[in-house]
């Protein structure tokens, strides 16, 4: 990843996020759970936020969530998980 350039902790946890998990050979469960999508329920803020959260804390050690809220794209009637991450110090 580094000799690609996308060694940073910020490109990783992007790289992470848009991954779905079962897309990794060999790491089935690094990647965000495909149940979630299209999930229209209650319970989606609290299991996407939970689920991202375990993703980072596992496989990008370097950062730290610090904030989390969804974006209503009424255009396009879907909501966005927008995540605020801060990069621990070293």
């Amino acid at each position: 990843m580094l000799s690609s350039g996308n060694g940073t902790p910020q490109v990783c946890v992007f790289n992470l996020m848009r991954l779905m998990q079962g897309e990794v050979p060999y790491d089935r469960l690094r990647g965000m759970n495909p149940d979630l999508i299209d999930k229209n329920t209650p319970q989606f803020f609290a299991e996407a936020v939970n689920h991202a959260a375990w993703l980072i804390e596992t496989y990008e050690p370097r950062v730290s969530l610090s904030d989390t809220n969804t974006v209503t794209d009424i255009e396009n009637d879907v909501e966005i998980l927008n995540l605020n991450t801060v990069i621990k110090e070293s």
